[in-house]
């Protein structure tokens, strides 16, 4: 298995320890601040957003995984609060986020046609837990800083190159 850290952030950017040195906006609670003299808009966390879910899904389909099982759940808030911070910031709350809030348990199996909205409240902060295929051979793990950690068998380098094009990265972790 290999280990993938995917995200927004073009490694140019990065120094020789691997820290990333441009000031970027990094969580959906980041909209409205002002990064290289410009405004962050939800409309533009919200095409980032969806780049990031397309990504893991052309990803997991080329990996051909179909199944996940929650694991370490977290749930920090409640759907009030949740709903208040996504309105705070111009986000709307669809039924399925909201049912997904409510029924959401530990070792819950999720489908691939799920994964989006999961991934979506996963990059929303709302709660946190891994996404472990049920053969446990590949894992994602939405982390701090917009950043998703992906393990499973390698990504080809086509994949790779035409997320990139699209402004996502995936970098092997060594």
């Amino acid at each position: 298995m290999e280990q993938y850290r995917i995200s927004k952030y073009n490694p140019i950017y990065r120094d020789c320890t691997g820290a990333y040195k441009k000031n970027e906006w990094t969580a959906y609670s980041d909209i409205g601040n002002i990064y290289d003299g410009e405004r962050f808009t939800t409309e533009q966390y919200l095409e980032i957003e969806s780049k990031y879910c397309n990504a893991i899904i052309t990803i997991l389909k080329q990996q051909k995984i179909k199944y996940f099982q929650i694991q370490d759940l977290e749930m920090p808030f409640t759907l009030k609060e949740i709903e208040k911070a996504f309105c705070e910031k111009g986000l709307e709350i669809t039924e399925s986020q909201k049912r997904i809030v409510k029924i959401i348990q530990e070792n819950q199996i999720i489908s691939i046609k799920q994964i989006k909205t999961y991934l979506t409240m996963l990059l929303r902060e709302c709660f946190w837990c891994v996404l472990a295929d049920i053969e446990g051979k590949s894992y994602i793990d939405v982390g701090y800083d917009y950043y998703i950690h992906l393990t499973c068998k390698g990504i080809d380098s086509q994949m790779i190159s035409n997320l990139q094009e699209q402004g996502i990265y995936v970098e092997q972790i060594l």
